[in-house]
C-alpha cells in the first residue's frame, strides 16, 4: 500500500496497465517511475513519470533483439479493424503467434510477448514495447 499522495490512483492504473500484469514488471515500472519523480524533485508519482519509466522498460526488453525478432514483432502487431465477424479486433489480439518456431519461444524468454495463462491461453505483446514497434528497424 502506497499513500495516494505518493502515488495518486491514475499513476497506479497507469503503472498496472503498463505492467502488462506481471508483478516483477509491476515493481520494477513502479521504482522507476518513483525514481523519476524524485529526480524531478517531486514527492508524487505523476502519470508523466510512469509513462518515462515505461519508454525506458520498453527499450530496455527490446535490446538485443535480431532482425528476425523486429520482423516477427512488426507482423505480430494486431492490425486495426474488423474480423470477417464483423467484431473489432482487440488491441492485444495476437492471433498470429504460435510457440511452433524457435524465434516465437525466444520472443516470449526474453518477455516480449506474455503468455496469459487461460483457457485457451492467449498471448499479448507487452504493453511497454507497443508503442515502439513501430519505429524498429530491421537491420
Amino acid at each position: 500500500r502506497v499513500d495516494e499522495a505518493v502515488l495518486p490512483a491514475a499513476s497506479a492504473a497507469a503503472l498496472v496497465s503498463w505492467s502488462g500484469g506481471l508483478i516483477r514488471d509491476l515493481v520494477a515500472l513502479g521504482r522507476a517511475a518513483g525514481a523519476e519523480a524524485y529526480a524531478d524533485g517531486l514527492d508524487t508519482v505523476q502519470t508523466s513519470h510512469v509513462k518515462t519509466a515505461a519508454d525506458r522498460f520498453g527499450r530496455a526488453l527490446l535490446l538485443g533483439c535480431t532482425s528476425g525478432m523486429v520482423t516477427r514483432l512488426k507482423v505480430l502487431v494486431p492490425k486495426r479493424g474488423v474480423r470477417p465477424t464483423g467484431r473489432p479486433v482487440p488491441r492485444d489480439d495476437l492471433s498470429a503467434f504460435t510457440v511452433a518456431t524457435e524465434l516465437d519461444q525466444r520472443l516470449l524468454i526474453e518477455r516480449l510477448i506474455i503468455e496469459i495463462p487461460e483457457t485457451p491461453v492467449r498471448y499479448v505483446l507487452h504493453p511497454t514495447i507497443v508503442p515502439l514497434i513501430s519505429g524498429l528497424g530491421a537491420s
